[in-house]
């Protein structure tokens, strides 16, 4: 019997996924598996079928004969069987048992597209580029959050018109927002498993990378203990090293690193931001100049005899014997003085 059309259907994604990622570098163990499947079975037809509609799994998830006997379902199968053009048809997301069977130089990739794609939306939609404050641009973000809320709610506008200020909740959802955001740069960075090893990297618990070190166990706020990893040459950055250098007072680059956060060559970075700092470099002003040397004094350059202003006693007085007169001599500067034969001498 020759068949015109072939129809294969599965009710696991991630087998399906697998098979139909072409373009994907499984490792050895499923890309062997996928390989013999694909020359008995075209690609194409490969389709996927709900485990609600699956015949399959009536008897095996626990059924008696006489239910079994009534089930239409286990009978007939499903409605679109009948006719399959109408075919369900559902778009094949890559869940993380797909991204654990991927190789190690594909498996970051992939992750990092997947765990971002609502975030590249948010990018395009808030330009972090055009704030200047770090403030103003989480209450834009926690109001365009909201009101995307609000559209997928269906609320009115009575109701849309109505909606008080943001909350701290919302703040605090739109920095996480834009901190994954940001560390998506990071992550794509061809250093990152460098500044993994080196900085402790591990993911919170809303997917976060944040430093670890040496004081978990201190009493500490988690902020300070595991700060938040942040790339260079992102805007966020620069904004959150600007409202850093603001809250210390326009202080120096070593109390602006003190921060909720760790930025990668975080010195140079702050520097280069506070070099910009009007304020900054007022009260910083220019280093201080040495000032001009004085002449030197007159007794340091006149060329004078030694001892011409400083007297120095050697020793004395001393006693000299030579031919019969007894010489007493006061050596000291320019004190010199001679006395006749002292008492005791003899005469030759």
């Amino acid at each position: 019997m020759e068949f015109n059309t072939l129809f294969c259907f599965t009710d696991s994604k991630v087998a399906l996924c697998w098979i139909r990622g072409l373009e994907k570098d499984w490792k050895p163990f499923v890309q062997n598996r996928v390989n013999e499947i694909r020359k008995l079975v075209p690609i194409e037809c490969w389709h996927h079928c709900p485990g609600k509609e699956n015949p399959a799994d009536v008897p095996s998830r626990g059924t008696t004969p006489s239910e079994l006997n009534r089930n239409v379902l286990w009978r007939h199968g499903p409605s679109w069987l009948v006719n399959l053009t109408d075919v369900p048809e559902e778009e094949t997301v890559m869940s993380d048992t797909c991204l654990e069977e991927l190789k190690a130089n594909q498996s970051s990739a992939s992750h990092s597209l997947l765990s971002t794609s609502e975030l590249v939306n948010l990018k395009q939609v808030v330009d972090c580029e055009k704030f200047s404050r770090l403030r103003r641009l989480l209450r834009v973000t926690a109001y365009v959050l909201r009101f995307v809320e609000i559209l997928k709610s269906k609320i009115g506008r009575r109701q849309m018109v109505e909606c008080s200020e943001v909350s701290s909740a919302e703040i605090a959802e739109a920095e996480s927002r834009w901190l994954l955001t940001a560390q998506h740069e990071l992550i794509t960075d061809k250093a990152f498993p460098m500044w993994k090893r080196k900085f402790g990297l591990y993911l919170d618990d809303k997917q976060l990378w944040r430093c670890g070190g040496r004081l978990e166990n201190a009493d500490l706020p988690m902020t300070t203990r595991h700060p938040v990893l942040l790339p260079k040459h992102h805007p966020l950055t620069v904004l959150v090293i600007k409202e850093a250098h603001e809250r210390i007072m326009h202080n120096g680059v070593k109390k602006t690193l003190r921060s909720r956060y760790w930025t990668v060559q975080g010195r140079q970075v702050v520097h280069q931001v506070l070099s910009r700092c009007v304020i900054f470099r007022r009260y910083e002003g220019l280093p201080q100049r040495t000032p001009q040397p004085p002449p030197l004094p007159q007794f340091r350059v006149k060329d004078d005899p030694a001892f011409t202003y400083v007297g120095i006693d050697f020793a004395g007085p001393l006693y000299v014997k030579t031919q019969g007169l007894v010489v007493e001599r006061n050596i000291g500067g320019s004190r010199r003085h001679c006395q006749g034969v002292p008492r005791g001498s003899k005469k030759f």
